[in-house]
């Protein structure tokens, strides 16, 4: 079993705390430091957490293993790079106005370079025209739609792989895996969260080149970055690397004010309140969990966070690095944005409550729903 406060703490932008914790973390037999190898590469932090070894000087038993596995992700990224440009390069032609979301253009930003971040899908943000067209494209060009609905909300259409897809067959670092391609058709699902989130001025008004490539606007890039980990977050379903890398954004521009006012300044408006929450609650998450440094610009962004979205940050936001845990937290979360409580209502019916039981199951499973149902509605529901 991984203890996340300890994992947390060997991958902390205090250096002197990581070490600390790398060194008892190179204490351990080698069985615990495969099970953590293991786990890790679940997460998409193997890497990050071999760099961080490597920095603070320390030889780890399976530093063959971790090198082998970054052997193959250079690899890898190079074939996905190649991909992405062909990929864009058609859409492109085919007068489509397209982003890159995310993948190796988050080096060195968020990572400090692309072969230590484990990238399984090329992301294109499109208005919801274009994607539908983008669709029909890659389908006539070598790509096939993966069958099966999405879990939770989705933000983009059904992901498509190529017609001679290798799967991975248990190697997260397979260099014969080919990219999955996802056209995001919006960052946010408003209706189904119940959080209305407004883009002004729209990130596809603002595309800029980056390795040759249509990407966002750092300000939208990172939106974009703390909005899909927010979404996960929600769900109990975060990919613990995501949340490193945004701690890492903090670590790299503590003293960019110029940045960060620039960031604030897209939303300041009242339409754009609850992008401005969301996001600075997940930087807030980022920075507990991965004790990285604030940005003294946004401290006031932060103070004026919902009551409950603060205490939920200092008690809670070591949850999120377990993807397995689905608790009341994350709910409780999401409900500090809902802004009506009859949206509040329907949060918490699908999420406690839900309508598709078993039928075998429903007397006991609905009496069950029902109490939770009634405990959240006294915590949370208020005019």
């Amino acid at each position: 079993m991984v203890d996340l406060e300890h994992l947390a703490r060997c991958l902390s932008y205090d250096r002197a705390q990581a070490r600390a914790a790398l060194i008892e973390f190179a204490a351990l037999p080698e069985s615990a430091q495969r099970d953590w190898l293991g786990w890790t590469d679940r997460a998409g932090l193997s890497l990050h957490f071999w760099r961080a070894a490597q920095e603070s000087g320390i030889s780890l038993l399976l530093d063959d293993e971790y090198r082998e596995r970054r052997r193959k992700n250079a690899i890898r990224l190079t074939k996905f790079r190649a991909i992405a440009g062909r990929l864009a390069g058609l859409l492109e032609a085919a007068g489509l106005r397209l982003a890159v979301l995310k993948g190796f253009l988050l080096a060195p930003d968020y990572v400090p370079v692309a072969e230590d971040r484990l990238q399984n899908d090329i992301d294109f943000l499109l208005s919801p025209a274009d994607a539908q067209k983008a669709f029909t494209l890659l389908l006539a060009n070598g790509y096939r739609a993966l069958e099966g609905e999405p879990e939770g909300p989705a933000v983009h259409l059904p992901m498509l792989l190529p017609l001679d897809f290798t799967h991975r067959d248990g190697d997260f670092f397979n260099p014969r895996t080919p990219p999955v391609v996802e056209l995001h058709d919006r960052q946010w699902p408003s209706e189904f969260e119940r959080i209305a989130v407004e883009f002004s001025p729209d990130p596809l008004t603002r595309v800029t080149l980056c390795e040759g490539l249509p990407a966002l606007d750092a300000r939208d890039q990172l939106s974009a970055c703390v909005l899909h980990a927010m979404r996960h977050i929600f769900r109990g379903s975060l990919r613990p690397s995501n949340l490193y890398e945004i701690a890492g954004f903090l670590d790299r521009h503590v003293e960019d004010s110029s940045f960060w006012r620039g960031w604030l300044a897209d939303n300041t408006q009242p339409p754009q309140k609850p992008l401005r929450e969301l996001c600075v609650t997940g930087l807030a998450i980022a920075a507990r969990v991965f004790h990285a440094p604030w940005p003294a610009t946004l401290d006031a962004a932060r103070a004026s966070l919902p009551p409950r979205a603060l205490e939920w940050i200092d008690r809670h936001s070591l949850t999120t690095m377990d993807s397995g845990r689905r608790g009341k937290e994350q709910l409780l979360l999401q409900l500090a944005f809902v802004p009506k409580w009859r949206d509040r209502v329907v949060v918490l019916q699908r999420r406690l409550a839900p309508l598709h039981v078993p039928r075998e199951n429903l007397p006991r499973r609905a009496a069950f729903h029902l109490v939770s149902f009634v405990k959240f509605l006294r915590m949370t529901v208020k005019p």
